[in-house]
């Protein structure tokens, strides 16, 4: 077992197997591709550190900051880390050495039209190239 520490709580996460993080990221990733303003969701699980994170992108009429957002919860015992952003920060993302790692581990849940879904995986190919 593992101990987050969470809004000045500690609260116990169970160690999962992909498997069923993969069963528990699909819940939440149904929440928020509902939502109308994102375009596309992503998304990476780490069996390791039993987390989920997820990135879902908008466009810059409903995201408004010059960077990533971001928001943490803890979703049926496990850890969730949501991502708030558009195309061009995770492009920016993409040229960090940093961020990379991170990005190359991503996966496509959902998108709003094919045209997206091809833009997407094209970035995400090229991050796993550099």
């Amino acid at each position: 077992m593992e101990f987050k520490k969470f809004l000045g709580q500690r609260i116990v996460t169970k160690r999962r197997d992909e498997r069923s993080l993969h069963e528990v990221a699909y819940k939440e990733l149904a929440r928020l591709s509902k939502r109308k303003s994102a375009d596309a969701v992503l998304f990476s699980v780490e069996p390791k550190s039993a987390t989920i994170n997820i990135v879902v992108l908008r466009n810059k009429r409903f995201h408004r900051f010059d960077a990533m957002t971001f928001s943490d919860k803890i979703f049926n015992n496990t850890y969730v880390h949501t991502c708030y952003g558009t195309y061009e920060m995770l492009k920016e993302m993409v040229n960090n050495k940093r961020k990379r790692d991170w990005i190359r581990e991503l996966r496509i849940a959902f998108t709003r039209n094919k045209r997206q879904e091809r833009r997407f995986k094209y970035l995400l190919r090229l991050a796993r190239h550099i």
